[in-house]
């Protein structure tokens, strides 16, 4: 599942960059990466791993 979901990650990363051409790089990046960290932690909770 790593390199599924690195390789949707990446298709991720294009599609919202070309969507927030606009806003600053840096804010996108940000809550990107809080909104995956928000849905590891819940895969890790269905899972029942981790805290």
């Amino acid at each position: 599942m790593g390199i599924y979901r690195t390789i949707c990650n990446k298709v991720e990363d294009v599609m919202v960059h070309l969507l927030t051409k606009k806003q600053k790089l840096d804010q996108v990046k940000t809550k990107v990466e809080l909104y995956r960290k928000s849905k590891e932690a819940e895969r890790a909770k269905k899972r029942g791993v981790g805290a």
